[in-house]
């Protein structure tokens, strides 16, 4: 079998709010085309792993390559230039402006694709397109989501961070959103997915990392992951 290309490889990183160690020692890989899925309770270190990935959280100590070119000192404007993206949890947008207007700023790295890609996030999300002239604040916690997706999708982006997708979503809204990430992955998209809901974690990814208290505290394929009676029954609900 043909070796995988690392998109994304993270050596020894570890993150320190002041006195806090909020990630500790982390090795974590994504293969281009992978989705591999990030759980663990909250306060793991999940949000603070993803943020020192794009130079939000400046890491301590380790190395990250993306592409593998060393971005762990770059600024976040530049490594989204390169072509990673977050969508942060809690469906973060522009609420006064409308949506279409948030779609335009999410392609300020990459406007020679517009229509291209304006068109691809209307067929992922056929209600931006419908609502194009409203207001964001106004749209609904799901419908929020979707523009946070559908934004950070306007960049074309090579790698995606997704933070939480289904926080303080309804259960058919939260669905609907695993079913794009999934969608997502299909066409080509490369993705690291943080979630507290560990079985939509598990069911949509390919491999998984488990944080606890900053650590990676297992690893491995995630249908064997949710076979294994130990993740289960701390993360699935029980077996």
């Amino acid at each position: 079998m043909k070796k995988k290309n690392n998109i994304l490889k993270i050596e020894h990183l570890s993150v320190a709010y002041g006195p806090i160690k909020a990630v500790k020692k982390v090795n974590l890989e994504v293969n281009q085309g992978e989705c591999v899925a990030l759980i663990g309770a909250n306060g793991a270190g999940k949000t603070s792993l993803l943020k020192s990935i794009l130079g939000i959280q400046k890491a301590e100590k380790g190395n990250i390559f993306f592409l593998g070119n060393d971005i762990g000192r770059k600024t976040t404007d530049k490594i989204v230039s390169l072509g990673l993206c977050l969508i942060p949890e809690g469906h973060i947008i522009f609420s006064s402006m409308t949506v279409l207007e948030n779609l335009q700023l999410g392609a300020y790295h990459n406007p020679s694709d517009f229509d291209e890609n304006i068109k691809r996030v209307f067929n992922y999300f056929p209600i931006l397109q419908e609502r194009s002239g409203q207001i964001a604040g106004t749209l609904s916690g799901g419908e929020q989501q979707m523009l946070s997706m559908g934004r950070a999708l306007m960049s074309k982006p090579k790698l995606i961070l997704v933070d939480e997708p289904s926080l303080g979503l309804a259960p058919k809204i939260v669905t609907d959103i695993f079913d794009i990430i999934l969608e997502l992955n299909r066409e080509g998209y490369s993705i690291l997915l943080a979630e507290q809901n560990a079985k939509k974690a598990l069911e949509c990814s390919h491999r998984c990392y488990v944080m606890k208290t900053g650590e990676i505290a297992v690893a491995g394929f995630s249908r064997e992951l949710m076979d294994d009676p130990k993740i289960r029954q701390a993360y699935l609900g029980g077996s």
